[in-house]
């Protein structure tokens, strides 16, 4: 007797489980009660994106500072690492040629434009002729044109900066031998920096001017440099699938310097969209599953697709509507069409 009843039992347990896999709506086998789960209603909330990327940063402007013409350095005028003015002299080369020439210009073309008041003066009283006239205003005119090539000569050998900025290494001392193309030192623009990165191109429309750019550096634990998105590519890379985007990096302190790699954070902006608990999307294989419960709470699987994961809530794409509710935990107690008993329901 004791065999047979306890026969019953193990058949009643066995249907209990397997039941499921052959009816498509099971009901609790009686003396049993529903299965307690805690329940979830999809509802709309707001949600954001946030990208990572690696960027680097360059300066605002960059040249190499180079020699233009062959000659001696006659004297340096900076240090390394210092800060210069734009116009400010930085490496003169011997001219002592070159000035000389400059005065020679210069006499000549006050002697021409005192022989062209002469004969103005002359002129009046009709006492010059118009030919001669005419030869002494050429001889003015030709006489500016060597002063200025004259001066453009000697300011050949005179090296400015061409923009403010911080000065590199000194790659020459007086007496150096410098010829067109020579490396003197370089010039870096970096009270404000460009930074630099790629993001994938499903965000392109999520970006726009002046939108705001957080970034990190291992230079600087703990410290967050804001920048402001300037520019995004015309074209997206067909290899990467990737755009680059530019944005503009305030360095008031000249700690960042160019070349560095930061950490870059980019959040979209924020949108409504129905969610769910993470808890409550079930993967099998490539596939995303909820247990969805009926007016009836019976249980009903239903395929989605999920979207951002944003915490503790995952975005549903499809597959479910906003008041659905959806079981958070106890995924493994339920079964298609089984009915079960909501301990609550959260937001």
């Amino acid at each position: 007797m004791k065999k047979i009843l306890l026969g019953l039992f193990v058949a009643a347990i066995v249907a209990y489980w397997f039941w499921p896999e052959f009816s498509s709506a099971p009901d609790t086998p009686p003396g049993l009660l529903p299965p307690v789960v805690s329940v979830h209603e999809v509802q709309h909330q707001p949600v954001f994106e946030r990208l990572e990327a690696l960027g680097t940063t360059r300066a605002w402007e960059a040249v190499d500072i180079t020699a233009t013409v062959t000659g001696k350095v006659d004297a340096v005028h900076f240090r390394d690492n210092t800060s210069v003015e734009k116009g400010d002299v930085v490496v003169e080369l011997d001219a002592d040629r070159q000035r000389a020439a400059l005065q020679e210009a210069e006499v000549n073309l006050r002697e021409a434009r005192r022989l062209l008041r002469h004969y103005l003066a002359l002129d009046k009283r009709d006492a010059v002729s118009k030919t001669l006239l005419d030869e002494q205003q050429s001889k003015v005119a030709a006489s500016e044109a060597r002063l200025a090539a004259a001066r453009a000569e000697l300011d050949d050998f005179i090296i400015r900066a061409p923009f403010s900025g911080f000065l590199g290494v000194r790659r020459v001392s007086p007496g150096t031998l410098v010829t067109p193309g020579t490396l003197i030192t370089t010039l870096d623009a970096i009270d404000t920096l460009k930074l630099t990165f790629s993001v994938p191109e499903r965000w392109v429309g999520r970006l726009n001017p002046g939108q705001a750019v957080t970034s990190r550096s291992v230079a600087y634990p703990g410290e967050i440099f804001e920048a402001r998105i300037t520019s995004v590519g015309t074209r997206v890379d067909a290899a990467t699938r990737a755009v680059e985007v530019q944005a503009s990096l305030a360095n008031p302190e000249h700690k960042l310097k160019p070349g560095m790699l930061l950490a870059v954070g980019l959040v979209s902006a924020e949108r409504r969209a129905l969610v769910v608990d993470e808890q409550a999307i079930q993967l099998e294989g490539s596939t995303r599953f909820v247990y969805r419960l009926d007016s009836d709470n019976r249980i009903h699987r239903v395929v989605v697709d999920s979207g951002v994961r944003q915490g503790a809530i995952v975005e549903v794409l499809s597959g479910l509507d906003a008041g659905d509710r959806v079981v958070a935990e106890g995924t493994q107690k339920v079964r298609e069409g089984m009915q079960v008993s909501p301990a609550g329901s959260g937001g």
